[in-house]
């Protein structure tokens, strides 16, 4: 039924509009950027390392494309991280409050 879709970005101001955006569409009412992640990656057939900002986004299974949607239509990257997990949410309280505030 849930599922966290992650992604990062070079850009603050990219995983501030993605998150800002999650939040009007109605697609999660609790988006997380945490700050310092150090990817290292292939790219273009070279080794590289870079500091970016990994964008957590807890939504319904039934948003998760329209999730992709919008974070490839605001992304910087040519090709974007986007990790699909299924998560439980066992604080019962906690999970009606993201079905309250999510559209379903």
């Amino acid at each position: 039924m849930f599922c966290k879709i992650t992604t990062t970005t070079d850009k603050k101001d990219i995983a501030e509009k993605l998150s800002t955006q999650i939040l009007e569409s109605n697609c999660s009412p609790c988006v997380q950027i945490s700050d310092s992640v150090l990817s290292y990656y292939i790219w273009n057939g070279e080794k590289s390392v870079s500091k970016e900002y990994k964008v957590d986004i807890k939504t319904l299974d039934s948003l998760s494309e329209r999730v992709t949607s919008l974070i490839k239509s605001i992304h910087n990257y040519d090709t974007p991280e986007i990790i699909k997990t299924s998560i439980s949410i066992e604080n019962k309280d906690y999970k009606n409050w993201m079905l309250s505030n999510i559209e379903k």
